[in-house]
């Protein structure tokens, strides 16, 4: 079923999209690298999705280690279990919206409280 699923995309994708030639770098690597980051630091929005992404990569990165760190402390996959779940429960409580904290920005307010929302 898998397979088909794949297959089934290979095939929309090669019968409903449209060849076109690819863009011409306009300059060097390192002036499109600083117009990009110019593009996105200088407007709020995009702003706000990098910085919420790259928090969500350092909250997810920790999960790495904690098979390793209950080895070290003589656990097996039962407390590597355990420290997972710990992890999704204390990212849900420190998200958690309350009436005495205070209100967060546009725009990265809306963007902030969807992952609670879920």
């Amino acid at each position: 079923m898998d397979a088909t699923t794949f297959l089934l995309s290979a095939v929309l994708i090669a019968t409903g999209l449209r060849r076109c030639a690819a863009a011409e770098p306009s300059g060097s690597w390192w002036s499109e690298t600083t117009a990009g980051v110019r593009v996105v630091f200088t407007n709020r929005t995009l702003r706000s999705y990098l910085l919420l992404f790259w928090l969500s990569c350092l909250v997810y990165a920790t999960e790495g280690v904690v098979a390793p760190l209950a080895g070290e402390y003589g656990g097996g996959a039962r407390t590597v279990g355990l420290l997972l779940a710990m992890l999704a429960v204390l990212t849900v409580v420190a998200t958690w919206p309350s009436p005495d904290r205070a209100p967060v920005s546009e725009p990265a307010g809306e963007t902030l409280r969807e992952p609670v929302s879920v």
